[in-house]
C-alpha cells in the first residue's frame, strides 16, 4: 500500500491506530488517490468529557489534493462512526469535483470544436 502523509492531533499516540482511525483513513485515501494526486490530510480530534465516562469526539478534517482542498467537521460519540463518515463524505466530494472538471473540459472542447 502507498504511505500518504497524515497529521493527526489531538490523540495520544497509538490512539488511532487502536481505534481504526488510521485503517479508515489509509483505505479511503486509497481509493482517492486513484482519481487525484494527495497532498496531505490533517485530521484535528477533540475529546470532550461528557457524564464522567463518555467522551464526545469532534473530528475536524482538511484534505489537500492536486485538484483541491476539502475540509470536513463533525462531531458525535463514536470517534469510529465519525472517521467512516468523514473519509465517506470526502471521497464523495473529490468525486464530484472531478466530475465537474471533466465536464468542464468536455464543454470547453466542444466550444472550441464549433
Amino acid at each position: 500500500m502507498e504511505k500518504f502523509n497524515v497529521q493527526i492531533t489531538g490523540l495520544t499516540s497509538g490512539v488511532a491506530e487502536n481505534l481504526g482511525i488510521a485503517k479508515h483513513i489509509e483505505i479511503a485515501l486509497e481509493k482517492i488517490s486513484k482519481v487525484t494526486e494527495i497532498g496531505e490530510l490533517h485530521l484535528h480530534v477533540k475529546a470532550f468529557d461528557v457524564d464522567g465516562e463518555r467522551k464526545r469526539f469532534s473530528f475536524n478534517c482538511r484534505l489537500f489534493t492536486q485538484i483541491s482542498e476539502f475540509s470536513i467537521e463533525r462531531e458525535g460519540w463514536s470517534a469510529l462512526t465519525l472517521i467512516e463518515e468523514i473519509m465517506d463524505d470526502i471521497e464523495r466530494m473529490v468525486l464530484k469535483k472531478k466530475s465537474q472538471q471533466r465536464t468542464e473540459i468536455m464543454k470547453k472542447l466542444e466550444r472550441d470544436k464549433v
